[in-house]
């Protein structure tokens, strides 16, 4: 039984970050089969308008199902700030998917998201600390790109989240019990 039940939880994992593939590989591709989006100049939610816009809404949708299953596993585990904040830019993502980009909901999802890769990076208590540090800053210091470009420096922004989110579930297995 805790055979199967070790495998059931790794292909959660496995489903989680193939949902995070999903997400990298949609907005990523959406804007070439646009002429009228470019990946430097236009943000991810300009893909939730116009032509391609159910698979935009998929992709978000897809990333939204994938954090929220991470959240689930560290909440398993124990680490309940962790998953808080997975389960909070899961519902962001989720809410940014199904608004249009020009409304007040999108924008703060948007926001609530963009804001919990960080969070989640400084609150992995189990990390050591200069991991910790090094994931923060870095998703911080990816807000420092969008200048060159709002598509460009966003996309550092989310895919640099994602990746962290990839690495919180390829290392959730090796997980160490939370203190009591």
């Amino acid at each position: 039984m805790k055979i199967r039940k070790a495998g059931h939880l790794r292909s959660r994992r496995v489903f989680s970050v193939c949902c995070f593939g999903v997400f990298v590989f949609a907005t990523m591709a959406l804007p070439l089969t646009r002429p009228d989006l470019s990946l430097r100049r236009d943000q991810i939610s300009d893909l939730l308008v116009g032509e391609g816009s159910a698979a935009a809404v998929a992709a978000f949708l897809a990333l939204a199902a994938g954090s929220a299953l991470l959240g689930q596993e560290y909440w398993r585990r124990g680490r309940q700030l962790t998953s808080a904040v997975l389960l909070l830019f899961a519902a962001a993502t989720a809410v940014a998917g199904l608004t249009a980009p020009s409304s007040a909901q999108h924008n703060v999802a948007a926001l609530a998201a963009f804001l919990a890769g960080p969070i989640a990076a400084a609150s992995a208590g189990w990390l050591p600390p200069r991991a910790r540090i090094s994931w923060a800053v870095a998703l911080i210091g990816s807000f420092a790109l969008w200048p060159l470009g709002a598509g460009l420096g966003e996309r550092a922004t989310v895919y640099g989240e994602i990746l962290f989110f990839a690495y919180l579930s390829a290392t959730a297995e090796r997980l160490p019990s939370p203190p009591r």
